[in-house]
């Protein structure tokens, strides 16, 4: 009987620790997002303002390159 409780338990908690784990993700990628999001506006606004379209979508592409990375380097950590 003992052997059968620890292994329910074990399930229960991988179970637990998958779905905090999934929210832990979810909210980490969705603050990427946003930075994203904010850096891509910020840059956009930059080219109507300067018309450096080509700089700009650069910048935009390398800033969303390094922090998708970031992430999968946190995620890849844990």
């Amino acid at each position: 009987m003992k052997g059968s409780a620890a292994k329910i338990a074990t399930k229960i908690a991988a179970k637990i620790a998958a779905e905090i784990a999934a929210e832990i993700a979810a909210e980490i990628a969705a603050e990427i997002a946003t930075k994203i999001a904010a850096k891509i506006a910020a840059e956009t606004a930059k080219t109507k303002t300067t018309r450096t379209t080509t700089t700009t979508a650069t910048t935009a592409t390398i800033t969303t390159t390094a922090m998708i990375k970031k992430f999968c380097t946190f995620l890849q950590k844990k």
